[in-house]
């Protein structure tokens, strides 16, 4: 009874600890309210999305996480997640960030581990691969600002998000088609009258 009782005591306190995802996260494990299904009791930071809000099918495109970093809360998480296209890492403050699938078959972005900024925030960046076709994607992003201390206690997230338009790609142009130049023509037919010509002094010639 007793070793009932211990084992219950730590499935009750395990979950802070074991949910604690410091090497990243797909947006398929959050609910509506994202990385505070788990981290609580911090004070919820700033979180900023830049990017083009305007991009050509078919083309990668940078944008950048700003995530503030309240007292005690001086490294940060992500969860970036977009409904078409795909997302892939690289750029600028791509450092500690990685890819992971998301439940809609396209690829998250996620850190790889909790990164630290430079007191006042922390900064990820990443990119976004547009479809070829026209369309209107929806950027979301969850930026965690934590403590450092492994658990999920004392941390907390907020959401940003951005509209990006996606045009079509121009149609590839027409095969090009070699123009005779119209000097090149009148040099032709110069050449067979001057030939013309010589064929005819010559049977002049011979009679």
């Amino acid at each position: 009874m007793k070793f009932r009782l211990f084992a219950l005591a730590l499935a009750l306190v395990a979950p802070q600890s074991a949910h604690a995802y410091s090497s990243g996260i797909s947006s398929n494990a959050l609910g509506p309210t994202g990385c505070n299904v788990c981290h609580t009791g911090g004070t919820a930071p700033t979180v900023s999305v830049t990017g083009p809000t305007t991009v050509t099918g078919g083309t990668s495109n940078e944008y950048l996480v700003t995530i503030s970093s309240p007292a005690g809360q001086l490294s940060a998480g992500l969860n970036a997640h977009i409904d078409i296209g795909t997302l892939a890492a690289g750029v600028s403050e791509s450092t500690l960030t990685k890819i992971i699938a998301s439940g809609s078959g396209n690829n998250d972005i996620t850190q790889s581990g909790t990164k630290a900024g430079d007191g006042s925030q922390v900064l990820f960046s990443f990119l976004f691969e547009a479809p070829e076709s026209a369309g209107t994607a929806t950027l979301e992003v969850w930026g965690n600002a934590v403590n450092g201390n492994g658990m999920t206690s004392g941390d907390a997230s907020s959401l940003d998000s951005l509209t990006i338009t996606v045009e079509a790609a121009p149609p590839p142009p027409p095969p090009s088609v070699p123009v005779s130049s119209p000097w090149s023509q009148a040099g032709l037919i110069l050449l067979l009258l001057a030939a013309g010509s010589l064929l005819v002094l010559r049977r002049r010639e011979q009679v």
